[in-house]
């Protein structure tokens, strides 16, 4: 017989009788192949704080300051991060909305102190972006 050669981390040979290190294809996005593996789901990505772009050899820790994504995937099969958008932090590559009462100005907020507590005489609903969201004083809204 020939030489066998393992399909080499992030690809994956699902067939017999490859004649390239190309092997069967890129392993698919929200999963991770490490050398001879021979599905193109071998191992799933992981947890929040993880990402598989396709191709991935293994999964990709989630930089302080972003969410893994799309968000209308489970979080064990994310395939990127995304940027924390203003009204709101991420923590562990997971997105929360800033408090009622504090407020987001910025992108990559990563606390939940978010940038700060609403300026007196305003209101500032969960997931706001600015200090002055809803002024105090309507027939509506009375603020402590």
């Amino acid at each position: 017989g020939g030489v066998r050669n393992p399909c080499p981390a992030g690809r994956f040979g699902a067939d017999l009788g490859l004649t390239s290190d190309l092997c069967s294809g890129a392993c698919q996005a929200g999963y991770f192949c490490p050398a001879k593996s021979t599905s193109r789901t071998q191992s799933v990505c992981g947890g929040a704080d993880k990402y598989c772009p396709q191709g991935s050899t293994g999964p990709s820790v989630v930089s302080a300051g972003f969410h893994s994504a799309p968000l209308d995937v489970g979080p064990t099969v994310r395939t990127r991060q995304s940027e924390c958008p203003p009204g709101s932090y991420c923590d562990g590559g997971v997105r929360h909305p800033c408090k009622a009462g504090r407020y987001g100005s910025a992108v990559r907020l990563t606390d939940a102190d978010c940038s700060g507590p609403c300026k007196a005489g305003y209101y500032c609903p969960e997931g706001s972006t600015s200090d002055e969201a809803i002024r105090c004083g309507a027939a509506s809204l009375i603020c402590p």
